[in-house]
């Protein structure tokens, strides 16, 4: 099982590793952002509750998640 979890976190490190690494080097919150997304059933406005932020600040962090990651 713990075989799995080290599976599971090598995937979500190698997809979202752009993602956090830009957070990191940028002191950006796009890792945040992405997470209160989908954890708001992939709603910008819901999102854009969660985190006190406007919805164009949603938009534009979602966006540059996307240009990190790719189009798949």
């Amino acid at each position: 099982m713990d075989g799995d979890r080290g599976g599971v976190a090598a995937y979500g490190d190698r997809v979202l590793g752009p993602v956090l690494a830009c957070d990191t080097e940028r002191d950006t919150e796009r890792g945040r952002t992405l997470h209160a997304y989908y954890d708001q059933g992939a709603s910008l406005a819901r999102a854009e509750d969660a985190l006190h932020v406007h919805a164009d600040t949603v938009v534009q962090r979602t966006d540059r998640v996307a240009q990190l990651l790719g189009p798949d």
